[in-house]
C-alpha cells in the first residue's frame, strides 16, 4: 500500500500565529497548550495575569513559544492594543481562538424573576461572550484575510439546550453561533473560515472540577454516551482540526463536542436516578421509553 505522505501536513499548525483569548485557564488553556505542543506561536490574551503567566512559562519550559498579553476582552481599547502587539511581533495572525468566558464571581442568577439577576450581570456576560468576540474578530480580520486564516469561536450546548447556566450565558452562546455563521458568510470570499465549537461538560484541568464529586461522575456516566466528561485536550483537538488544512472546506459550522450528551434519551436516565437504580447502564436498545415500551 502506498504511503500517504500528506496526512501529517494536513494537520500541521507549526509556525502559525495563534491568538487565544481566555487562554489562562479552562478550555482556553488546553487550546493554547495543544497548539504550542504542535509548534505554533501562541499569544494568550487574558485578564488573569497570575494564571496566564504561569501557563506561558509552562509552555516555554516545554520548548514552546508563548507570549502573554494582559487585556480585558470586554474593553475595545485593550483588544486593539492586543492585536497590534501580536502583529508588531510576528507581522500577522493566522488563527484567532475566542475562548474567553465570564468570570463566575461576576455572573448573575439564571432565573429572570430572581432578585439576584440584574441588567448589570446581563451586560457583563453579553459583553464578554458576544460583543468581545465580535470586536476582536473585527480587529483581527484584516490580518486573517492576508494570511487566509481562520477564527474558532466557542459556543456551547447551552446555546441550544437549557442547562444550569445563567440566562445571559444561554443567550450569549446562542448568539455566538449566529455570529459565527454571519462572519463565515461575509468573509468566506476573502479566504477566512469561521467556525464554532460547542462543548458540553468539560473537566477542569486545574482547580475543582465537576467530576470531583462521585455522584456527578455517575450522572455523567449515565447521561453521556461516551460515559465521561471532556478534557480540555479533547476540545483543543477540534480547534486544531478546524485551524488546519484538514478543515479547509469547513466554515460557518457549529461543531457540537459533547460526547453525545445532546443526543441522549434523558427520560430513562432520570428514571434510573430517581428510583435509585444507578447500576451500570445496559445497552441503549434495552432502555425504556416514557410510554413503557422497549425502544
Amino acid at each position: 500500500m502506498p504511503k500517504n505522505n500528506g496526512v501529517k501536513e494536513l494537520f500541521d499548525v507549526s509556525n502559525k500565529v495563534v491568538v487565544v483569548t481566555g487562554g489562562a485557564s479552562g478550555i482556553g488553556r488546553g487550546v493554547a497548550e495543544k497548539f504550542a505542543a504542535l509548534n505554533a506561536k501562541i499569544f494568550i490574551v487574558d485578564i488573569d495575569d497570575v494564571a496566564a503567566n504561569a501557563v506561558t512559562q509552562q509552555i516555554k519550559n516545554q520548548g514552546g513559544e508563548a507570549t502573554f498579553i494582559c487585556a480585558d476582552v470586554s474593553n475595545p481599547k485593550h483588544i486593539k492594543k492586543a492585536i497590534s502587539k501580536v502583529v508588531k511581533v510576528h507581522g500577522g495572525i493566522d488563527v484567532l481562538v475566542n475562548s474567553a468566558a465570564p468570570s463566575r464571581k461576576n455572573r448573575g442568577a439564571s432565573n429572570l424573576s430572581q432578585e439576584a439577576f440584574t441588567m448589570e450581570h446581563w451586560d457583563y456576560e453579553m459583553n464578554v461572550l458576544v460583543k468581545a468576540q465580535a470586536n476582536i474578530s473585527r480587529e483581527a480580520l484584516p490580518h486573517l484575510i492576508k494570511s487566509q486564516g481562520s477564527i474558532v469561536n466557542f459556543g456551547s450546548t447551552a446555546g441550544a439546550l437549557i442547562t444550569h447556566q445563567t440566562c445571559a450565558y444561554h443567550s450569549g452562546k446562542a448568539a455566538i453561533e449566529q455570529l459565527t455563521r454571519y462572519l463565515a458568510f461575509e468573509f468566506g470570499g476573502s479566504g477566512v473560515r469561521v467556525n464554532a465549537i460547542c462543548p458540553g461538560i468539560v473537566e477542569r484541568a486545574v482547580g475543582p472540577s465537576i467530576t470531583d464529586d462521585p455522584e456527578n461522575r455517575e450522572i455523567i456516566r449515565q447521561v453521556i454516551p461516551l460515559q465521561r466528561a471532556a478534557s480540555a485536550g479533547d476540545i483543543a483537538n477540534v480547534a486544531i482540526f478546524l485551524s488546519s488544512n484538514a478543515g479547509s472546506y469547513i466554515t460557518g459550522q457549529s461543531i457540537v463536542t459533547d460526547g453525545g450528551l445532546s443526543i441522549g434519551e434523558q427520560f430513562g436516565v432520570a428514571r434510573k436516578i430517581m428510583t435509585g437504580n444507578e447500576s451500570k447502564r445496559e445497552g441503549r436498545g434495552s432502555r425504556t421509553s416514557p410510554e413503557g415500551n422497549e425502544k
